[in-house]
């Protein structure tokens, strides 16, 4: 069956006397390009989604997840790579400046 149905901030609305068997069902919806603040790739219960072409549809202008946090990183990228790794000292002085900052430094 195809219905039109609104979506109203979060929630999907549908048109008065459709009832459903069950409280949570699979739907497939088309989204105009239009009313898209920013296409945005990602894993949809095992399918990718795609913004103005077929599912799975993969462009090459579009950045993977790596590249994108390899942008953000940017010159920090290389010190993080080869820098070695954290020891256990090192993890719960981090955690424990993070836990003060967040709870103590708020007065």
């Amino acid at each position: 069956m195809q219905v039109e149905a609104i979506y109203d901030d979060g929630r999907l609305v549908l048109p008065a006397g459709v009832h459903l068997k069950h409280s949570r069902i699979h739907l497939t919806v088309f989204i105009p390009d239009h009313e898209l603040v920013a296409a945005v790739r990602g894993d949809c219960s095992g399918e990718q989604a795609s913004v103005g072409g077929q599912r799975g549809d993969t462009s090459p202008s579009q950045p993977s997840i790596r590249e994108a946090i390899n942008d953000i990183l940017g010159p920090w990228r290389q010190q993080i790579e080869s820098g070695s790794p954290l020891t256990a000292e090192d993890r719960d002085r981090l955690r424990d400046d993070a836990l003060k900052k967040k709870y103590l430094d708020h007065r």
